[in-house]
């Protein structure tokens, strides 16, 4: 079954879309991004992270993987409620190293997002809407490489009735302003251009019209 946009949501593109500018630039590969090697994500509610103190060879603590509270906390063995919330995992590892090491000398702490599809990414998500076969949020992987057809896939693919020649990304800069990019995605594999299946940013939104064909 195909999903369905409501007339709200087609609305609120379509004014999205309307004042948008297009800008070829901004999506210009090797740009300087939120997904470069500068980006640190913070831990937020609803985060899972994957855990295992180690003392020599022997793994004292996990592995296990956790879940942040509504309230920021992850509840671990001796040490108890830790307050992570807003912190960078090398802020925690710091953190549990020292909380650990009241216990154990030299403690090896790993701490890292356990990732999961159908989870929350830390590293962010792009909606996509339109003529696909699930809508929705498309997480973002640590790789942070999700590709326009990536996301695609990942929604389940094209319906029968989508406009594959102009397909929509829209992105909204660090300084408010919103850019519009219209992708010919059947170019992409009939004619190689690969530059068109860009990188997306997290909060980026593809919308995928209807044809009238």
């Amino acid at each position: 079954e195909v999903a369905t946009t409501s007339r709200s949501s087609l609305e609120t593109l379509a004014a999205l879309v309307g004042n948008a500018d297009e800008d070829e630039e901004a999506f210009a590969e090797g740009e300087t991004d939120s997904r470069g090697g500068k980006f640190d994500p913070t831990i937020g509610q609803g985060y899972k992270l994957a855990i295992t103190v180690r003392v020599g060879d022997r793994d004292e603590v996990g592995p296990m993987e956790v879940m942040v509270s509504e309230k920021g906390e992850i509840s671990l063995p001796l040490i108890g409620r830790i307050n992570c919330n807003g912190l960078t995992i090398n802020a925690l590892h710091s953190r549990l190293s020292g909380a650990y090491g009241e216990y154990y000398t030299d403690p090896d702490v790993e701490v890292q997002f356990a990732y999961s599809d159908d989870g929350i990414s830390p590293y962010g998500q792009v909606l996509v809407q339109g003529r696909v076969m699930r809508e929705g949020w498309v997480n973002i992987p640590p790789t942070r490489n999700l590709r326009l057809s990536h996301a695609i896939q990942r929604s389940g693919g094209f319906a029968p009735s989508a406009l594959r020649r102009k397909v929509l990304v829209l992105r909204k800069e660090d300084n408010g302003k919103l850019i519009k990019h219209v992708i010919d995605f059947k170019a992409i594999g009939k004619n190689g251009e690969l530059d068109n299946d860009i990188l997306l940013e997290p909060n980026d939104v593809i919308f995928v019209d209807e044809s009238n064909f």
